[in-house]
């Protein structure tokens, strides 16, 4: 659309009307958006947000009106032709990341790749439209487009960012993995929050026998939006349970985030499952209690995140391992100066630099709570002490961990970094199915390093470790207490530096006691949130003054 603008102020000038709103998109696009991207593309600006959706809506509908069909067409024509050579040169060639805290995948390489490809099809296009006259005018043309396809691409993933919805985790990778291996699979049900435009959106691709709005009440007109479909739709947390368990359910991805996931996987494990375990949360809480239910139930319980993935593909003797190493990518902040965090923005903390994330995931890699999370899981999934335990960061998150055994002998997983990966495997264990990723190319690997986490500017895995040294319900306190703190930082109530004091006041405040029932987890649970939110408001006037 910024394109057809752009375009637009060429051929529309006679209209000043038009005139004036195409100028003004090309100006936004040209000048304001590369400055709001070098800031961030912040929530807390919603009337900046309101006047960019209609500079970039009402001018390309002018243009997409006024403008001739076939000149609209080679507009279109010459993105694709840019992303798609942008896609490939950067697979192949791309070393420096063009804007890492807002596409991690885009390369200066790729963007040169497509800006180059967009002129040769101008080039071959004016050839036989122009003849020998205008052509500068039009390779300028062309080669402006070109630029603005590359800051649009970049703007909308920003937005998307901002949103919320640019997410390639474990329930898109999940569908991505099973739509190759039809022959084998088939989804059963999909399960949302209360998104249910894209939950149906998925219902009209995979037809599933059951759709879940656990945050919903029972609607007619969207039942029947879903039947359409041939999906029944069902509302509230109890249905994440009854399609958990249904009897004709072989495998449950349990990919919740928080503790909102936590009674759908002990329904799985009770009900003997095979659970893939992408939500972290469910061992942090109640390790013992989900061990407990898939050893009484018959459940299988195999790791989905790629590092407790990794672990569980290197062991072949616990009782010869020697120490395990989770390995961390340090997130966006890893080199920023520890003065400079308490100012960070949501944005910021939600840019990873190596994988596309959901904003609360990407926070918690932003401060290595991520990594004290897993240090917990580790210890339920692999019956170990903490200690035994170790977490390096690494930042090009290609080994995703390590298994040390007492002969000496370090194994290691590798991988480009992709979900898909670890859920081919755990879907298809024992066997091997394809995943969809792209293979790990070795000769282009230049540099593998490690170092240790500086406890300074990641106080979260400290508190993590001391949470699981002090036992019972402690690491439930902590991840409430955590996401408490992570919706206060993203919502612009905390600053990022709180998020740490929020969840150590919590553990000193909320009383630990037996994780021996769901009950007593989740009063925890409830007693943390309720300190940590006491906490958040006692911080926010610091923040707003």
């Amino acid at each position: 659309m910024a394109l057809a603008a752009a375009l637009g102020v060429l051929f529309l000038a006679g209209n000043a009307a038009a005139f004036i709103a195409l100028l003004a998109a090309s100006v936004f696009w040209i000048v304001f958006v590369p400055i709001w991207l070098a800031r961030g593309v912040a929530a807390q600006h919603k009337a900046g947000l309101i006047a960019a959706g209609i500079i970039v809506l009402v001018p390309a509908g002018y243009a997409l009106a006024a403008l001739e069909p076939r000149l609209v067409l080679a507009v279109l024509a010459l993105v694709w032709v840019a992303d798609t050579a942008a896609y490939f040169v950067g697979r192949r060639w791309g070393r420096r990341k063009l804007a890492p805290a807002i596409s991690p995948g885009k390369t200066w390489e790729g963007a040169w790749g497509g800006v180059a490809a967009a002129m040769a099809y101008a080039i071959i296009c004016g050839t036989f439209l122009l003849g020998t006259a205008g052509w500068p005018a039009y390779l300028a043309v062309a080669a402006l487009l070109a630029a603005i396809s590359i800051v649009g691409d970049l703007f909308e993933s920003a937005a998307k960012r901002q949103a919320g919805v640019k997410d390639s985790g474990a329930g898109s990778s999940t569908l991505d993995v099973v739509s190759r291996h039809r022959g084998r699979y088939r989804v059963f049900a999909l399960t949302a929050n209360g998104s249910a435009d894209a939950l149906l959106a998925l219902c009209r691709m995979h037809h599933p026998v059951y759709a879940v709005l656990s945050a919903a009440k029972p609607d007619a007109k969207l039942s029947a939006a879903f039947a359409e479909c041939g999906t029944e739709l069902l509302c509230g947390a109890r249905a994440l349970e009854q399609v958990a368990a249904d009897s004709r359910v072989d495998v449950v991805m349990a990919a919740i985030v928080g503790a909102a996931g936590l009674a759908s996987t002990l329904a799985a494990a009770r009900a003997g499952k095979r659970v893939l375990l992408a939500n972290k949360e469910a061992l942090v809480m109640a390790g013992p209690l989900l061990t407990r239910a898939a050893r009484e139930g018959g459940a299988t319980l195999l790791p989905v995140d790629s590092e407790h993935n990794a672990v569980f593909q290197c062991l072949s003797d616990i009782k010869a391992v020697r120490r395990i190493v989770l390995t961390a990518s340090g997130g966006p902040f890893r080199t920023c100066a520890i003065d400079t965090l308490d100012g960070v923005t949501p944005d910021q903390a939600c840019a990873h630099p190596n994988w596309v994330m959901g904003r609360k995931i990407s926070v918690d890699s932003a401060t290595m709570m991520n990594k004290g999370l897993e240090v917990i899981e580790a210890c339920f999934l692999f019956d170990v002490p903490p200690q035994m335990i170790e977490v390096v960061i690494h930042p090009q998150s290609i080994v995703h961990s390590l298994v040390e055994y007492v002969d000496g002998a370090l194994i290691a997983q590798l991988s480009n970094p992709d979900m898909r990966v670890p859920i081919a495997h755990a879907l298809g264990y024992p066997e091997r199915i394809a995943s969809g990723a792209q293979p790990l190319d070795l000769t282009r690997m230049k540099d593998l390093s490690f170092e240790r986490p500086d406890e300074r500017r990641f106080p979260c895995l400290r508190l993590a470790y001391a949470a699981l040294e002090r036992g019972g319900t402690a690491p439930a306190i902590l991840n409430a207490a955590n996401e408490v703190a992570v919706e206060a930082f993203l919502a612009g109530r905390l600053p990022f530096t709180g998020i740490a004091r929020v969840i150590a006041d919590a553990l000193d405040t909320v009383p630990a006691g037996e994780a021996a029932s769901l009950e007593a987890v989740m009063a925890a649970d409830g007693e943390s949130r309720r300190a940590a939110g006491t906490r958040v408001a006692a911080l926010a006037p610091a923040l707003s003054s």
